[in-house]
């Protein structure tokens, strides 16, 4: 199958330097600061919604297989050699995400078997920003606890774990049921190459009414903390580099079974 991505590569990557935030409140995760402005009602879904066919446009297009699994291999070879290097920890790491070629696109979807001109259409989709509806207002991002949102994945320990034991090779679960900083770590760095490397994050969110009325298996109650794996934050949502692609984001809905939102942080 030809190569999917440039992220696989395990060549050196081109710099770029993250973006300074103002200091931030500390505050408890577990009793989070209630935001005296409600976060603003949510108009859509956040990614596209499925048809069927054969009304096939490219924001319908339904995954019927992880589009990466070969870029699994290649992970885990990248990673390997990171531990193995010789980068200092007092130094910065700088990445650039990759860019998803047309080419890559259209060996992802080729079981499709598209029209060129549905296929083209799908390339497009495929490699533009996704659209992130239901941005938090100014006045919603200043009066929050930490004066930042996130939007991202909702997600447990027990998720996590599952995740370690389905993706790391030679995984060894322990008898406890948080997951630790390898399994973070893990999860983070496996949704990051399947973004092109895109910085992934755990963050510390509060969990809405809204929220448990969209996310079936959310365990936490309304107005309690819980965890999220975020794709892009509020700060940066101006920044282009920052911006998830369309391709991104249905992979990673494909992976953890989720839809991202934005939520409240308060780590």
């Amino acid at each position: 199958m030809p190569k999917l991505h440039s992220s696989t590569s395990t060549k050196g990557r081109s710099p770029y330097a993250s973006s300074s935030r103002s200091q931030k409140k500390h505050v408890s995760f577990s009793e989070p600061e209630k935001s005296t402005v409600k976060p603003s009602a949510r108009k859509q879904n956040m990614v596209p919604s499925k048809t069927t066919r054969p009304a096939r446009s490219a924001a319908s297009v339904e995954l019927e297989r992880p589009m990466t699994r070969s870029r699994t291999k290649a992970k885990e070879v990248k990673v390997a050699e990171e531990d193995n290097g010789d980068s200092s920890d007092d130094e910065p790491f700088y990445r650039t995400p990759a860019v998803d070629s047309p080419e890559d696109i259209r060996a992802l979807f080729a079981h499709l078997q598209y029209s060129d001109e549905e296929m083209e259409e799908l390339v497009d989709y495929m490699r533009r920003p996704h659209t992130l509806d239901d941005i938090p207002s100014n006045d919603d991002i200043l009066c929050s606890i930490s004066e930042e949102y996130c939007f991202g994945f909702y997600t447990r320990d027990s998720d996590i774990l599952e995740f370690c034991r389905k993706h790391k090779k030679n995984y060894v679960p322990s008898s406890s049921t948080e997951a630790g900083l390898t399994e973070m770590a893990f999860i983070t760095d496996y949704l990051s190459l399947l973004m092109n490397q895109r910085d992934v994050t755990l963050r510390r969110v509060v969990v809405t009414q809204d929220h448990k009325n969209k996310i079936p298996n959310i365990e936490e109650r309304a107005g309690s903390s819980a965890f999220v794996l975020s794709i892009i934050s509020s700060d940066h949502i101006d920044e282009p580099r920052y911006q998830p692609t369309n391709r991104e984001v249905q992979e990673l809905s494909w992976y953890l079974k989720q839809q991202p939102f934005w939520w409240e942080t308060c780590d």
